[in-house]
């Protein structure tokens, strides 16, 4: 049994020194712009602070700094001792005398003449929002659709962020969450309605659940939260987030004297298809439900079931209400593929106001696979809807209490040739989808598709409680943005070995944000004998793609707009395959150096060398400053979960704000990666926090970078690049535990480090004797301790 450093505690003393004061320790005259980019939080007593400045800001490096209880007049800490200071950030380490004081602290910052709260640590942290059903709903539930918007008395609000549920004792892991530990503001948005404020469910230190009550009015609210540590104020999110600080409470559809309920007696095919053909989304406010009777239905190899908008087809249970179809099916699967043109088994509307739909309650069996005849071909069991461009708007899909069985015919057979693989067994697109309390069978040796769940540029989805056994790849999701995955169950048995499990921005929309693994767990083959399947990523980040590296010409900002003139043309040599034409909406603009260097915005519009971004620049660039527009990956929260025998755990390049706190990881090792993948353009890795986690006969922790273009990995930028400077920048990794393998590394073009309080046994090779390795090339600012 291992025991798990991670549960962040606060520790009370006997006695406290507080620093009385007159000026020093008033509250503020000013709250300045400081220019710091980031701020690692939680942090507690003995713990190292780390702050992240944009380069030229105003910030002053030599300023003293204290600590204040938040708004506080009478207490100060003494002047903290710095243990790096420079242009890009400054660390110190809070004292351990502080521990019973209450935990949101004001940092303040005197330089002599003025000064300013540069920082609130400890406050909690909004980075964005998901609601969730808070009861699972019949077949007959006149629940409106779709499933993951927000009801009055049938929803609950999820706030995921940073320092979220946060006592005096302390920032509670995600397996002893408790209730009451955070609480919410909603103000309205809109004339008559009134505020409300609640406490939460359940909360942990990264995320907290809100149920939202029967009396709440629908309508757009502002939100902010607090936690529940003294001096803790109510806080809407940051700049960055600001999007993420309304709350929209739907209407909950009025219930009908007589619900819509067609009957399909076991094992009539033609009924069924009478009976989805006729289906409507009954206007008075309930659904159309096609519900199933015990029995199977033998579908031929060409049946497609359409469920219209607003219908929900429903059977007698799961493995009691069976659709079977026969090998080979699919074989007309359009060579252009999902989602272009899609053929799916099970499929939702295409027209009508796309109110939702629902699979529920019945079992998918594919005898022979879905065979495809392109090996791009992703031809699904259950998708959201069949003709060109509908992807983009469909909503409300829901599959709840399903089982899918996919079983490939073609044991030993190259699945990536033309005309052999297997369709995944859902495929997610548009906006507001759930997969929830369902099992999937998916054996694939790897063909054109590889996953069980594809997912391709959706919006707002939660994927829980599910039970995957997979044979090649868990899932494939693309250009996502807040997508819950929480408490699944994945087994990997036989099948090929191909890609791991992948978050990728293969394509635009270039933005995959606003992701949490929550509580889940996964179990990949080992190393096996050679000729037999290889071990797979148990999650791996991917998305190359670049449209521009190089210097700034002019930057504007007025009427609401900010506007960044590049230097030279994008879409240059070597950054990548993307059309010069694409829309680059939702990809990232990144300042590597020079003036401004450590900020970056969200792309807005672009159009030739004039990029919009969705904020102004804290620190004002100028020619000096080097950006990089790159797909936007970030804002990941993975928290809780276990990864058993996965070739490796991995934040593969481009990846802006993540936490990994508290999982356990057998046999699977953490890398943190910053690249300039396949020559199209560097994706640097910061703003990172690696917490409590616990690796067993692992390869351990590492922070590594590699610069394709030069062919140079681990060592750093050849000084001939465009960008020599760190890919990977502003990284905590703290309280983790490790045995029986490798311990931590940090490599490569690495910068603005914290190691302390991790701790390593029976460690192998150069471990041994040195629990904390340091390539020295070119890293700078590590600090290492305990």
């Amino acid at each position: 049994m291992y025991l798990k450093n991670s549960d962040r505690r606060l520790v009370p003393i006997a006695a406290i020194t507080l620093i009385e004061c007159i000026v020093l320790c008033s509250v503020p005259n000013e709250t300045a712009a400081s220019g710091i980019v980031w701020t690692s939080n939680p942090v507690l007593p003995n713990e190292t602070v780390l702050l992240r400045i944009a380069t030229a800001s105003s910030y002053n490096p030599s300023a003293t700094l204290r600590l204040c209880a938040s708004g506080s007049r009478i207490g100060c800490s003494d002047i903290l001792p710095k243990i790096q200071a420079w242009s890009g950030g400054v660390k110190f380490i809070v004292p351990q005398s502080w521990a019973a004081v209450p935990a949101v602290w004001d940092l303040v910052s005197s330089d002599g003449v003025k000064q300013s709260v540069i920082a609130s640590l400890n406050a909690a942290e909004v980075w964005w929002t998901i609601c969730e059903e808070t009861h699972a709903s019949s077949s007959t539930d006149v629940l409106a659709l779709p499933a993951t918007a927000c009801y009055p008395g049938k929803s609950s609000l999820r706030v995921i962020g940073r320092a979220i549920g946060f006592d005096a004792s302390a920032c509670y892991n995600f397996s002893v969450a408790q209730p009451g530990m955070a609480h919410v503001r909603l103000a309205p948005l809109f004339a008559g309605g009134r505020a409300l404020e609640l406490e939460a469910t359940i909360a942990s230190c990264y995320t907290a659940v809100f149920d939202l009550p029967s009396t709440i009015a629908p309508g757009r609210y502002a939100l902010s939260v607090k936690n529940a540590l003294g001096g803790s104020r109510f806080t809407m999110p940051l700049p960055e987030h600001a999007s993420e600080g309304v709350v929209t409470v739907t209407p909950l559809l009025k219930t009908p004297s007589a619900p819509n309920i067609v009957h399909v007696a076991g094992g009539d095919v033609a009924g069924l298809k009478r009976a989805l053909a006729e289906g409507q989304f009954n206007t008075s406010g309930g659904r159309w439900t096609v519900l199933l009777a015990p029995g199977r239905w033998a579908m031929g190899r060409m049946d497609r079931l359409q469920v219209p908008d607003g219908v929900v087809l429903a059977g007698a249970g799961a493995n009691v209400s069976i659709l079977q179809w026969p090998s080979q099916t699919g074989a007309a699967c359009l060579a252009t593929g999902w989602p272009a043109r899609r053929v799916a088994l099970v499929q939702g509307p295409h027209s009508g106001a796309l109110r939702g739909w629902t699979v529920q309650d019945l079992t998918v069996i594919v005898v022979g696979g879905l065979q495809q005849n392109d090996t791009h071909a992703y031809c699904p069991v259950v998708a959201p809807c069949s003709n060109d461009g509908c992807n983009a708007r469909a909503v409300g899909m829901v599959v709840r209490r399903v089982v899918v069985s996919v079983l490939a015919p073609f044991g030993g057979v190259d699945m990536r040739s033309p005309g052999q693989g297997v369709g995944p067994a859902v495929a997610i697109a548009g906006s507001h989808s759930s997969v929830t309390d369902s099992e999937f069978f998916h054996d694939d040796d790897c063909g054109s598709n590889v996953s069980p769940l594809l997912q391709v540029s959706g919006a707002h989805i939660q994927i829980k409680g599910n039970r995957f056994w997979f044979g090649c790849t868990l899932y494939s999701v693309r250009s996502a943005t807040h997508l819950l995955w929480r408490n699944n169950t994945a087994t990997h048995y036989g099948g090929g070995g191909r890609d791991g499990s992948v978050l990728a921005t293969f394509g635009p929309p270039f933005r995959l944000e606003y992701i949490a693994f929550l509580g889940s767990h996964q179990t990949d083959t080992p190393d096996t004998p050679a000729g037999a399947p290889h071990r797979l990523e148990g999650m791996t980040l991917d998305g190359a793609g670049g449209a521009y590296t190089g210097h700034v010409a002019n930057v504007t900002s007025a009427n609401n707009r900010t506007a960044v003139v590049l230097a030279a043309n994008p879409f240059g040599a070597g950054t990548g395959s993307y059309s010069p034409a694409a829309n680059w909406t939702g990809a990232a603009m990144l300042v590597l150096e020079g003036e401004g260097a450590g900020q970056w915005r969200r792309v807005t519009a672009n159009v030739n060398r004039t990029w919009d971004v969705d904020r102004p620049w804290d620190v004002a660039l100028s020619a000096s400053s080097v950006v990089q527009i790159s797909p936007l990956r970030g804002h990941f929260t993975f928290v809780g979960n276990s990864w058993t025998t996965a070739l490796t755990v991995q934040l593969y390049a481009m990846c802006i704000g993540a936490v990994v706190a508290e999982n356990f990881l057998d046999s699977t090792p953490l890398l943190v990666w910053g690249r300039d993948p396949h020559f199209w353009g560097y994706q640097p890795t910061w703003n990172i926090e690696v917490l409590s986690n616990m690796l067993v006969h692992s390869a351990g922790i590492t922070a590594t970078s590699c610069d394709e273009r030069f062919d140079v990995c681990h060592e750093g930028v050849n000084a001939n690049g465009t960008y020599n400077g760190p890919l990977n920048s502003a990284v905590v990794i703290r309280g983790n535990g490790l045995m029986h393998g490798s311990g931590i590394s940090i490599r490569g073009t690495s910068s603005n480090f914290i190691a302390e309080h991790n701790w390593i046994r029976n460690a192998t090779g150069a471990f041994v004797n040195q629990s904390v390795i340091v390539n020295q090339t070119l890293t700078e600012h590590i600090f290492l301790r305990d």
